[in-house]
């Protein structure tokens, strides 16, 4: 299936399922990516260390982002 084939498809997507397809290739890109893999790997580190956040404090910090378009 050639580029042009796959955007036409997607073109009929739903809304959801191109937020979904967008989540899958976002997940693909990243998967190979060092930096991306590298930054996971600390935060987890910063985690298991017990620097972590309340969930009242990440749904604050979610409200703000959202407030400033982000």
């Amino acid at each position: 299936m050639s580029l042009a084939e796959i955007r036409n498809e997607v073109a009929k997507l739903s809304r959801e399922e191109r937020l979904d397809l967008e989540a899958y290739l976002m997940f693909l890109a990243q998967q190979d990516d060092p930096d991306y893999l590298a930054e996971l790997d600390r935060r987890v580190e910063r985690m298991d260390r017990g620097e972590k956040v309340t969930a009242a404090e990440f749904e604050a910090m979610h409200r703000k982002l959202v407030a400033e378009g982000r």
